[in-house]
């Protein structure tokens, strides 16, 4: 082998097109497709560790937490899948972005301007903020802190957990 060359270490074939960029997330590859599924796989081995079925083309990259993964689907809404096991958590219908997460709790956009509190635990809504002058948002994975823009104004909200 040349040193001066590069290697491929692995390779893993879809059976659809990918539009979406893929995400990777230490040691793990996202790779939401439009054959309508959403994989996950070894960033080391290129090996499949799982992959959900959405019932719609994916065109937008998966949205990753330490725990968590929501991918938004066409006409379906977003998802909430656990990230170890591939297990769908929930599906919210009108949900199309994750603003943030602060543990078992999600922050979702929806598409009527509505923040929606999800527990990825129980599985349900929690309560609802009224984001009407929200005119876009952010996807933020990395911690509780949401982001979002009222006509040229962003913002930062921290949400208070009470305990």
């Amino acid at each position: 082998m040349d040193s001066n060359k590069p290697v491929k270490r692995w390779r893993f074939d879809t059976v659809g097109a990918i539009e979406a960029p893929v995400v990777n997330a230490g040691s793990a590859i996202y790779v939401s497709g439009k054959d309508t599924n959403l994989y996950k796989l070894s960033a080391d081995t290129g090996k499949q560790e799982w992959k959900i079925y959405t019932g719609a083309f994916l065109t937008t990259s998966a949205r990753v937490t330490q725990t968590t993964v929501y991918q938004y689907a066409t006409n379906k809404g977003l998802y909430a899948i656990d990230a170890n096991s591939g297990k769908q958590l929930w599906l919210l219908p009108e949900g199309t972005e994750l603003l943030a997460q602060n543990g078992n709790t999600a922050y979702v956009f929806d598409k009527n301007n509505v923040c929606v509190v999800m527990d990825n635990t129980k599985a349900g809504k929690v309560y609802t903020v009224n984001f009407a002058s929200v005119t876009s948002c952010a996807a933020n994975p990395y911690d509780a802190k949401i982001y979002v823009m009222e006509g040229k104004n962003i913002s930062c909200i921290q949400p208070i957990i009470k305990k």
